[in-house]
């Protein structure tokens, strides 16, 4: 099943627990149903602040990242 940007972040948003959910949470409802492209929903999980991550799974060990302290300048801004 495939679905559009909205369908998605309504789906999400009726996924978070009522503690979870802000004052605003229908405004922000009404927000979701009506948009047209992905990229406007980083408004939407800002406002949602810590609950944008819900359902996330985090790394349970200690993240190691490999010794890197030089400029990549083939890789554009960086």
């Amino acid at each position: 099943m495939t679905m559009t940007a909205s369908e998605g972040l309504v789906a999400f948003l009726e996924s978070l627990l009522d503690s979870m959910r802000p004052a605003y949470f229908d405004d922000l409802m009404t927000a979701a149903s009506s948009m047209s492209d992905a990229r406007h929903a980083g408004v939407l999980f800002t406002l949602l602040a810590g609950a944008g991550a819900y359902g996330s799974d985090t790394p349970s060990g200690k993240l190691q990242f490999p010794a890197d302290h030089q400029l990549h300048l083939n890789m554009g801004t960086e």
